[in-house]
């Protein structure tokens, strides 16, 4: 696996990232531009994925979208969304909307470890069309994604109703949803 990074603005960004794919042993690179980043992707051409991080944007300014979408032309890549879990409903419809008009057709939840009310991933799940293609259940990089079905998202809508003495007992809902590693 590789990585490569857009993130060159944000103050420790890189650094952040370096720590994170040191431990989990993945080579990572760096582009500023968009011709940079078709180099660094070249360069890491025999890998079984790339996966390219961006800067995070502003979905509602023009400018931070067409330099994301100037990005993904330059590359072709499979944009999706990360989408932290706990949102307001209508402000993560409207920035699930902004990102598949950029081109994402899936999202990976974040922070479901930390969220009890899901109706923002919800609505942006439902007004853009983008599907679950995974979530973090763990504030521990290493721990990974998590892939979740319909069944497990419907424990996590409706813990009460999984009929378990153990989340009486407090146990987590996501991990007896089993979406939790």
């Amino acid at each position: 696996v590789g990585v490569v990074t857009t993130d060159a603005t944000r103050a420790g960004a890189i650094e952040q990232l370096a720590a994170f794919t040191r431990v989990l042993k993945i080579d990572l690179q760096t582009a500023a531009t968009p011709s940079e980043l078709v180099e660094a992707v070249v360069r890491l051409d025999g890998h079984d994925a790339v996966y390219i991080d961006s800067a995070a944007v502003n979905p509602f300014l023009n400018s931070d979208m067409s330099a994301l979408k100037g990005l993904i032309r330059a590359t072709g890549a499979d944009p999706l969304l990360v989408l932290p879990a706990g949102g307001d409903a209508l402000e993560a419809a409207d920035m699930g909307q902004a990102f598949a008009d950029a081109g994402a057709g899936r999202m990976i939840v974040t922070r479901l470890d930390l969220t009890r009310r899901l109706g923002g991933v919800l609505a942006a799940a439902e007004r853009s069309r983008l599907s679950f293609s995974g979530v973090s259940t763990t504030p521990r990089v290493s721990k990974g994604l998590n892939p979740i079905s319909a069944v497990s998202l419907a424990r996590l809508i409706m813990p009460d109703a999984m009929q378990n003495p153990e989340t009486e007992d407090g146990q987590d809902p996501a991990r007896m949803a089993g979406v939790a590693s």
